[in-house]
C-alpha cells in the first residue's frame, strides 16, 4: 500500500507503520535520488578529468549547482546523504535487509574518516545496487485502493471506540487489515474479539462475572440482572435511559453470537468481502456506542 505524503528522511516510523501503511513511494523516491547523486557526482569527475575539454565541460556544468566542487566531497553532499543514509537505514529496517545495513556502515565509515569523490561514487552506487539486488526476494501486497484507504483511516474511523475501549486497539485493527488483505472469514473473528471486550465492559457494568463462560450464559445471566434493576430501581428518567441502554445492549450481543460468532467460531461456512464490511461497520458503530456509558475510561456503576 502505498502513501505519498507519509515518509522522508528522519521521520520515525510507528509500528502500525510497519505493518499497515509501507509507503513504495519512499523506497522509489530514495533510489531515485541515489541515482541522480551518481549522475551529478559523475559529471563533476568528468569535468575534473577533463577540464581542457572546455565544450564538454560546459555541457556537464549545466547539470551542477554553481557551488558544486567538481573534485572533492563537499559538506552539501555529506549533509544530503545523511538524511538519505537515514532513510535507508529506516527502509532496511522495515524490509529486513542485512546486506543493505552493511553497506550502510561501511559508507558511514569512510565519511566519518574521509572519502574521495571517486570512493563516494562507488558507495552510492553500490549501496543503490545492493538494495535492487535484494528486493528481488521481497513480495509485497497491493491492497485494493478503496480497501487500502480503509486501512490508512482505520484508526481515526474507530477514534470513538478506541478512545472508550484501548484495549481493543490490536484486535480491531488486525480486523480492518484482514479485510484489506482479502482474509474476509479472519476478519470477522477478530471483529467479534473487539465484539467480546464490549461484552465484558457490559457484565462489569452489572456486577456480572465473566470468567470462561460462554456468551449465551453471561448474556443470560446479563438480562436477569436487567429485569431486577427494572423491579428495583425507582422510576425516574434515569432510569429509564440506562435500562434501555443495558437492554439494547444485551439483545445486540445475542445478535452478535447467533448472527456470526458462533459460526466463525465453530468452522461455519467463509465469508465473503461484503459480508465482513457488513461485520466491521456494524461492531464500529455499536462498539462507539457501547463507550459512550461503559467503556474502559468512562465506565458507570450501575447503582450511580
Amino acid at each position: 500500500m502505498s502513501s505519498a505524503g507519509g515518509f522522508g528522511p528522519g521521520k520515525p516510523w510507528s509500528l502500525w507503520d510497519i505493518m499497515m501503511n509501507y509507503g513504495v513511494y519512499g523506497l522509489c523516491f530514495l533510489l531515485q535520488q541515489l541515482a541522480i547523486i551518481e549522475k551529478r557526482v559523475e559529471a563533476r569527475l568528468a569535468i575534473a578529468a577533463d577540464r581542457g575539454r572546455l565544450r564538454y565541460a560546459n555541457e556537464l556544468a549545466q547539470f551542477l549547482d554553481p557551488d558544486e566542487q567538481c573534485d572533492a566531497v563537499t559538506q552539501g553532499d555529506r549533509k544530503q546523504i545523511d538524511g538519505l543514509l537515514k532513510f535507508a537505514k529506516q527502509q532496511a529496517d522495515t524490509l529486513e535487509l542485512q546486506p543493505v545495513h552493511d553497506r550502510l556502515e561501511e559508507f558511514g565509515k569512510k565519511l566519518r574518516f574521509g572519502i574521495t569523490l571517486h570512493e563516494y561514487l562507488a558507495e552510492v552506487r553500490v549501496l543503490r545496487e545492493t538494495f535492487a539486488a535484494r528486493l528481488r526476494y521481497k513480495r509485497f501486497y497491493l491492497y485494493p485502493e478503496a480497501k487500502g484507504e480503509l486501512c490508512i483511516q482505520a484508526q481515526h474511523h474507530w477514534a470513538k471506540a478506541l478512545e472508550a475501549f484501548p484495549r481493543i486497539k490490536n484486535d480491531a485493527l488486525a480486523a480492518v487489515d484482514c479485510y484489506g488483505l482479502g482474509h474476509n472469514t479472519a476478519s470477522v473473528f477478530y471483529s467479534m474479539r473487539v465484539v467480546e471486550h464490549g461484552l465484558r465492559a457490559l457484565a462489569a457494568g452489572l456486577n456480572v462475572t465473566f470468567d470462561v463462560q460462554q456468551w449465551h450464559t453471561v448474556i443470560g445471566e446479563i438480562e436477569s440482572v436487567i429485569r431486577e434493576l427494572a423491579e428495583k430501581w425507582p422510576k425516574t428518567p434515569t432510569k429509564s435511559g440506562w435500562l434501555s441502554f443495558y437492554s439494547e445492549a444485551a439483545k445486540e450481543f445475542f445478535y452478535f453470537k447467533d448472527g456470526w460468532r458462533n459460526y466463525v467460531s465453530h468452522g461455519g461456512d467463509p465469508y465473503d468481502e461484503h459480508q465482513a464490511l457488513s461485520v466491521l461497520e456494524h461492531v464500529k458503530a455499536f462498539m462507539g456506542h457501547l463507550g459512550s456509558r461503559l467503556g474502559e475510561r468512562t465506565a458507570v456503576a450501575a447503582q450511580a
